[in-house]
């Protein structure tokens, strides 16, 4: 039996970044390993989430755990694309 997709969250950036700004975040486990192998700063991923918008090209849907996986980017001066 199929069972019907969660909707995704609308406005997913303003979303995160009310969430930021009031502080209202955790790193996870996962978070903490990817920032570790991609050397990655958490003042990093605070910017990228604070800063960046919505790729919904790669956002997608994880049918294993019934979630969204959505890619928020930002361009850093210097940065190759």
């Amino acid at each position: 039996m199929k069972q019907d997709m969660p909707r995704q969250i609308e406005n997913v950036c303003e979303v995160v970044k009310k969430h930021v700004h009031s502080k209202n975040y955790r790193f996870t486990e996962h978070a903490l390993q990817r920032s570790f192998e991609r050397s990655i700063s958490f003042n990093d991923a605070l910017y990228v989430l604070k800063y960046g918008i919505l790729n919904e090209k790669k956002t997608t849907f994880d049918p294993k755990r019934k979630i969204w996986k959505y890619a928020i980017l930002v361009e850093f001066v210097g940065m190759k694309s």
